[in-house]
């Protein structure tokens, strides 16, 4: 259970580095990143996270949002966004 705990607040402060990344790439260049690594490739963050098994990072270029996630709910996310582009 202390293991669950660890990874998670570890999750939560790789999703905090990345959001500090997105505002910092935001304020220097107008708009939100296209993707995460584009963060990588202009320096803004040494490495892009890796999640565990299950989970997944979701980044939402249009809003500039992170999150860490099962993959069930990112898959449910795709869905509705493909569903509202129409």
């Amino acid at each position: 259970m202390r293991e669950r705990l660890n990874k998670k607040s570890s999750a939560e402060k790789e999703v905090e580095m990345v959001q500090k990344a997105i505002r910092a790439f935001h304020k220097d260049i107008g708009n939100l990143p296209k993707n995460i690594q584009q963060l990588k490739k202009l320096n803004y963050i040494d490495t892009i996270p890796v999640p565990e098994d299950g989970m997944v990072y979701y980044y939402d270029p249009q809003r500039g949002n992170y999150q860490y996630m099962p993959v069930q709910k990112q898959q449910q996310l795709q869905h509705m966004m493909n569903r509202s582009r129409y």
